[in-house]
């Protein structure tokens, strides 16, 4: 399951291998590590990729199926074969864990190789997941393991300051802040795009609201705002759209349109206002507000509930609204629905926000200098220096 790094030089001076979660069609996979593919090969740093789970079973689970043990053990086997052959990597970068859900001895080989670097990111407070889900939280071991694989790493990286805390309290290592990064440039063409095709339409329905994800989080977040959403359309205030949604949540009236990863900049701009909806666990609260991220690059307002990075990603009143309960939510839905001029205002500002500090190509920079650094301690046998250089140049 091995894909192509992209167009990388011939002369690469840093080898990176990936161990990803899923392929490009995984959201987490694609934001935090694939997309970064292409521009760290223009930097001289060559990535191969090697995701864990298949499309087919990563498809049937958003579809509530279960997914295909057989394959998903080949993946394993696969991985776990591959800590045999890595002298020609510089760094081994890990999505969460190597092998998800299997204790930390039977990974340990990618980890305090005299040869590689190790670097593991978060991008969510992975081992409380089911928490407030009606499941129990994860086991004791597993957490055990977590925090085995975050002290044997060569270096720690988190998707935000919130999470960085949590993961410090949790395995007393305080990780790198690698906040997401987004292609700013095809967002704001796409919503060019879109306000370029509704010039001279006539009169609309409404502003569209609209979330993007996938059905398990459409099933696990919407229904708290699934009566204010209904409200506004029944009073002809807005249109309801679901991007990824699927037949999930069908309390909801709503325009649902299916996901794809080339259309889904398209999707996104041919909204109004996006919405991102979350519960309270601990989980909740350390997410890394991806929806936020893409709604604002392509030009538009927002609504999201304050979480720890909403409140950094959000200038509350100005780039969009921060909500602490459903009647809030609501309530600022209606005032952005009811004022074009305001939705203008704010989106303009969201985007020049996304510009300013969260373009892919800075991300990229800062991710080369990280795997130089964190390769030049690795050499020199002082592990501290390269966390140290890297830490200094994010502040």
């Amino acid at each position: 399951m091995t894909e192509p790094s992209g167009n990388e030089p011939a002369a690469a001076d840093l080898r990176v291998l990936l161990l990803a979660r899923y392929s490009r069609n995984g959201a987490s996979s694609r934001v935090r590590h694939y997309s970064y593919i292409a521009p760290l090969a223009a930097r001289g740093i060559a990535v191969e990729a090697q995701h864990l789970i298949d499309d087919s079973s990563l498809a049937r689970f958003y579809a509530g199926g279960r997914r295909n043990v057989v394959r998903i053990g080949r993946s394993y086997f696969e991985r776990a074969q591959l800590a045999r052959n890595l002298r020609s990597f510089d760094v081994i970068w890990i999505e969460k864990e190597a092998l998800p859900r299997l204790p930390f001895w039977l990974e340990r080989g990618f980890y305090g190789r005299s040869r590689n670097a190790t670097v593991l990111d978060f991008d969510d407070f992975w081992f409380a997941r089911f928490e407030g889900n009606g499941k129990n939280d994860s086991t004791s071991w597993e957490a055990a393991k977590m925090r085995k694989a975050i002290l044997a790493a060569d270096l720690v990286t988190a998707a935000n300051s919130s999470l960085a805390g949590a993961l410090e309290e949790f395995s007393g290592r305080r990780p790198v802040v690698f906040e997401n990064t987004i292609d700013i440039e095809t967002y704001a063409r796409a919503r060019q795009s879109v306000l370029a095709s509704r010039a001279g339409d006539g009169e609309r329905l409404g502003p569209r609201i609209g979330w993007v994800g996938t059905p398990y989080t459409a099933t696990r977040y919407l229904p708290a705002i699934a009566g204010a959403l209904n409200r506004m359309t029944h009073e002809g205030l807005s249109q309801t759209v679901l991007i990824g949604a699927g037949v999930s949540v069908p309390d909801i009236e709503a325009q649902r349109v299916a996901w794809s990863m080339e259309g889904e900049a398209a999707a996104v701009a041919d909204l109004d206002v996006g919405i991102m909806p979350l519960g309270t666990s601990r989980f909740d609260s350390y997410k890394s507000c991806w929806k936020l991220y893409q709604c604002m690059a392509a030009a538009m307002p927002v609504v999201a509930t304050r979480n720890g990075f909403s409140e950094t990603l959000v200038d509350d009143g100005v780039t969009g609204f921060l909500a602490d309960s459903a009647d809030a939510f609501e309530n600022k839905l209606r005032l952005l629905a009811g004022d074009e001029a305001l939705r203008k205002k704010m989106g303009e500002a969201a985007q020049a926000t996304i510009a300013s500090r969260y373009s892919l190509q800075m991300g990229a920079d800062r991710m080369a200098t990280m795997f130089r650094a964190v390769v030049a301690g690795k050499r020199t046998a002082s592990g501290i220096a390269a966390e140290h250089v890297f830490t200094c140049r994010g502040k």
